[in-house]
C-alpha cells in the first residue's frame, strides 16, 4: 500500500529551512533542484535570481494559459463543422505510443550490487523498497499504458534476487560493460534467464560510468542474449558522487543540504527514486520504441524532480509509504486524464 501523510505537508519556497523548521508556505509541490554545480546562481543572487525566475515562469504560464483557452475555443467551434464532437475525441495525454513492445504480465526485479558491497543496509533497503512496490497504488500508474492491441500493464512487480560483482568490467563503465556484467551473472547462474526480467546494476560510489553525473543519473537499455532472448537491464551509480545533479531532492545546486532523507542515508534514499525511475521506464519503453513523448521523454522522464507534498519522518522528510517504510521518490507520468505527475493512480 502506499499513503502519504497530509498532517504535516511541506513545499518549496524556502529549502534551505526543510531540515529545520516548517516552511512558511504551504500548498505547493516539491521540485528538486536539476542544475549544475557552479552554477552562476551559486553565489549571493541565487534567490534573487530564483525569484526573477519565478517571476518569468508566471508570466509565461499566464500567457500559455491564454493561449490554450483561445485554442479551446477554436476547436470547439471548428469541430462541428467537421462532424465532430468533444466526446468522440481522443485525448492528448502528453506521451505517444510508437507501436513497440510494453512489459507485460508479473515483471522481476533482479540487482547486481557492483563494486565494494559487501552485505548490510543498502541492500536490505533496496530489497524492501521493490516489496514495497509489490501491489502498490504507485506501480498502478502504469496501467495506464497498454500495446498494440490495447492489453494494458498490469500491476504485478516482484522481487527476484540479488548477486555481488567484484569490479570484473573495472571502474569506469561503458554500457557495454554494463550489459557484460549483466550478462555474465546469467551465464555463471547467479540469475535466471528471464524474459520478464529488469536487471539492475547498482554501483558503489566508487565506480563510474559513461555520462554519469554530466548527462545521467541512470541509464536502461536492453540486448540479445545468446539464446536469443531480449534482456532488459539499468545502471543505477551512486548519487554521491553528484548530489546537486542526482540526489536534488536533498541537495541544492551548490551543494547544501536542504532535506534529511528519510532512511538517514542519502546515498540510498536518492538511489531508491532512481529505481523507481528505470523500473518505470523499462516497462513501458524497455527497447526504446515504447511510451515516450515528442522530445523522447518517457513516462519517469516527464516527472524528473518532482515530488509532490512532503511530510516529516523521524529522520527526515518523505512522500510515500510503502509496507510501512518511507521514501521520497519522483512521480510517474500518468497516462490519463490529459495526462500529469502523480504518486498514485487512481
Amino acid at each position: 500500500m502506499l499513503t502519504s501523510n497530509a498532517s504535516d505537508p511541506v513545499y518549496a519556497d524556502e529549502p534551505r529551512r526543510f531540515h529545520t523548521m516548517k516552511p512558511r508556505h504551504v500548498g505547493r509541490d516539491f521540485d528538486g533542484i536539476d542544475q549544475p554545480v557552479g552554477s552562476p546562481t551559486c553565489g549571493t543572487q541565487r534567490w534573487a535570481a530564483s525569484k526573477r525566475k519565478q517571476n518569468g515562469e508566471r508570466i509565461m504560464k499566464s500567457k500559455a494559459a491564454r493561449l490554450v483557452m483561445v485554442l479551446a475555443l477554436a476547436t470547439a467551434v471548428a469541430a462541428p463543422l467537421f462532424g465532430q464532437s468533444h466526446s468522440n475525441q481522443r485525448r492528448n495525454n502528453g506521451i505517444n505510443y510508437h507501436n513497440g513492445q510494453v512489459m507485460l504480465g508479473t515483471s522481476h526485479v533482479y540487482f547486481v550490487f557492483y563494486g565494494s558491497f559487501v552485505g548490510g543496509t543498502s541492500e536490505e533497503a533496496l530489497v524492501n523498497f521493490i516489496v514495497g512496490l509489490v501491489g502498490s497504488s504507485y506501480t498502478n500508474i502504469n496501467t495506464t499504458y497498454s500495446d498494440a492491441t490495447g492489453t494494458r500493464v498490469t500491476n504485478t512487480l516482484m522481487y527476484g534476487r540479488l548477486a555481488y560483482d567484484s569490479y570484473s568490467q573495472g571502474t569506469n563503465l561503458s554500457d557495454e560493460d554494463v550489459q557484460a556484467i549483466v550478462s555474465d551473472n546469467i551465464t555463471n547462474g547467479q540469475f535466471p534467464l528471464d524474459p520478464a526480467g529488469i536487471y539492475i546494476v547498482i554501483a558503489s560510489d566508487d565506480v563510474n560510468a559513461d555520462g554519469l553525473c554530466t548527462d545521467r543519473c541512470e541509464f536502461h537499455d536492453s540486448f540479445f542474449y545468446p539464446a536469443g532472448v531480449t534482456v532488459r537491464y539499468a545502471f543505477v551509480g551512486d548519487p554521491i558522487r553528484c548530489p546537486s545533479k542526482c540526489a536534488s531532492q536533498f541537495f541544492d545546486r551548490c551543494g547544501n543540504m536542504i532535506l534529511l532523507p528519510p532512511n538517514g542515508d542519502f546515498s540510498i534514499d536518492a538511489r531508491i527514486s532512481w529505481i523507481a525511475h528505470v523500473i518505470n521506464g523499462a516497462i513501458t519503453n524497455p527497447n526504446g520504441d515504447g511510451w515516450f513523448d515528442s522530445r523522447g521523454r518517457e513516462n519517469s522522464d516527464k516527472c524528473v524532480n518532482k515530488f509532490g507534498p512532503l511530510y516529516r519522518t523521524s529522520t527526515g522528510w518523505a512522500n510515500v509509504t510503502l509496507n510501512g517504510r518511507d521514501y521520497l521518490i519522483q512521480q510517474n507520468w500518468v497516462n490519463a486524464d490529459g495526462g500529469y505527475c502523480a504518486l498514485a493512480y487512481p
